[in-house]
């Protein structure tokens, strides 16, 4: 994997065909097993976003630290932790690069490792975790990380979680909609409630495939449901929904 520096304190990509370019920042990726992805805006931007402090559990390149970074001024202190070291570099020259790279920054760690060394509780939490737990690995031990409980299975991730959270705070997922109420079980059993769950469809008259769900600590009087739909019946083009829901981190949604 090659790794390209910054210039001016900007990613210098004249070479580097794995930029992704958003409105107000720049993202590093890596050709494989760390791309940018549709999970990504869909979690970063529908997750809630409150002032104070954040982490990010398996930031990969960090684009959610990022994404809630630009929706919060007040969100003073973002973390993002990942177990593989080409992450760490791939976020850290994102971070870096970024206009608010004061307010950011990356440690090389497992959660599991993580959660015993910090001293300090999360206002916000956020995870695009691994998810897949049945059929073929595959061969490249990146992806393996990035998409399949083999390093971090949900109880892992739920406990990590209830140790790292504050009282107060508030915990951002998303899972594949057949995950939905295993997820759920393992986090009520380590004190984790649901808040609020966005139930995802790709296109209208099919079945959700993915879901963002919010954990809070204390059981809630009611969970908040909603439904967003991806693209049109025929597939071609997003909804107005996602496009106005990504608008201000796209650089031209008109032509996507």
């Amino acid at each position: 994997m090659q790794f390209y520096g910054l210039k001016n304190n900007k990613i210098d990509d004249r070479r580097n065909p794995d930029v992704f370019h958003l409105k107000h920042f720049d993202v590093l990726q890596h050709s494989g097993a760390m791309k940018v992805g549709t999970d990504a805006f869909l979690l970063g931007t529908l997750a809630t976003v409150v002032p104070g402090t954040a982490l990010d559990i398996g930031c990969g390149t960090g684009i959610l630290a990022l994404m809630l970074t630009q929706r919060e001024p007040n969100l003073s202190n973002v973390v993002g932790i990942d177990i593989n070291s080409e992450a760490v570099t791939l976020a850290s020259n994102n971070f870096s690069s970024s206009k608010w790279s004061s307010r950011l920054s990356v440690i090389h760690s497992s959660v599991q490792n993580y959660r015993v060394q910090a001293s300090t509780k999360f206002d916000l939490i956020i995870s695009n975790p691994p998810f897949y737990k049945e059929g073929f690995l595959p061969k490249d031990k990146t992806k393996k990380i990035n998409k399949h409980t083999v390093e971090l299975s949900f109880l892992n991730l739920l406990s990590a979680v209830g140790s790292l959270l504050n009282s107060k705070g508030r915990f951002s997922t998303i899972t594949p909609a057949n995950a939905v109420t295993e997820f759920v079980n393992t986090a009520v059993a380590e004190g984790l409630f649901l808040n609020r769950k966005i139930e995802i469809y790709s296109r209208p008259k099919q079945a959700s495939i993915r879901n963002v769900m919010e954990f809070i600590k204390e059981e809630p009087n009611y969970i908040e449901y909603s439904e967003l739909i991806i693209r049109n019946e025929s597939g071609q083009s997003y909804s107005k929904e996602y496009l106005n829901l990504t608008k201000d981190f796209h650089r031209d949604v008109t032509s996507m």
